[in-house]
């Protein structure tokens, strides 16, 4: 009589409780709704606003950010850093910036990334309003102080109220700048 070859029922049962032990350990990380995500991309936005403030205070010429937030800007992805060409009308995106870590062009996914994936932008409008410029705008310029403003056709108009609106299913964040001093905080 040959031996039997297999595996008996208490090898495949503790085979079986090892592999649920690690789907409840991986799971939660793996989660859509996981915040750590949603404040991974809430720093992607506020971190492109600071760096353009600062580039603008740095080189003494007006820095822009486009928050893409309803995909109509086919050219650029969800957010791009650029300086401004005042010369337009009424303004032109002279050229983008290049991230300081990876020397890339300024121009980043993030509500589409493997990262951030499940992410959506929450304003219903463009996310900034400013003084004497009809309606919510996606652009947000940065003077040489580093105030906060949009520049059309040579001039600086203020900003009044500035929110990037972030969710995850029932998880929110906002990056807010502030109006006079172009101060950027995530909540």
């Amino acid at each position: 009589m040959k031996p039997q070859v297999g595996f008996q029922l208490i090898e495949l049962m503790l085979v079986v409780a090892i592999l649920a032990v690690i789907a409840l350990i991986a799971i939660p990380y793996l989660s859509a709704t996981d915040p750590a995500r949603l404040d991974l991309a809430a720093q992607e936005v506020a971190d492109a606003l600071r760096f353009a403030r600062a580039e603008a205070i740095r080189s003494g010429q007006a820095h822009g950010v486009l928050v893409d937030h309803d995909a109509s800007q086919a050219a650029y992805q969800d957010i791009a850093v650029y300086r401004v060409d005042t010369t337009a009308s009424p303004f032109a995106i002279a050229a983008l910036l290049y991230h300081p870590v990876d020397k890339q062009p300024y121009d980043r996914q993030v509500v589409a990334g493997p990262e951030t994936r499940g992410i959506a932008f929450a304003n219903a409008t463009a996310p900034f309003t400013f003084d004497a410029v009809g309606g919510a705008q996606q652009h947000i310029h940065f003077d040489a102080g580093g105030a906060p403003v949009q520049i059309r056709d040579g001039t600086p108009h203020r900003l009044l109220s500035g929110a990037v609106l972030l969710s995850l299913g029932r998880e929110r964040r906002t990056v807010s700048v502030q109006p006079v001093t172009g101060r950027v905080t995530v909540q």
